[in-house]
């Protein structure tokens, strides 16, 4: 939709905040510089499985209490890759 000062946000935000809900994205510059987007929230696709995260939590823990840096091990236990 492009880029809008901070005042121009203001002023319009109502309307810009509609377009974005129909998928743009908006910019918000300060004086000249992008400082930050607005844009939609996607909703999940998939729910959270809390379950499966308790259970790698409960099986990297011990790995990590030897070793607080094995994150490789944190991230492959959480993918399921073992």
């Amino acid at each position: 939709m492009g880029a809008y000062s901070v005042a121009e946000t203001k002023a319009q935000l109502s309307a810009l905040l509609q377009a974005v809900e129909l998928g743009e994205e908006v910019t918000i510059t300060r004086r000249g510089v992008a400082v930050a987007t607005l844009m939609p929230v996607k909703k999940a696709t998939n729910p959270i499985d809390w379950e499966r995260i308790r259970s790698c939590q409960q099986r990297t823990r011990p790995k990590l209490s030897t070793n607080p840096h094995n994150w490789a091990t944190l991230v492959s236990d959480m993918r399921g890759d073992i």
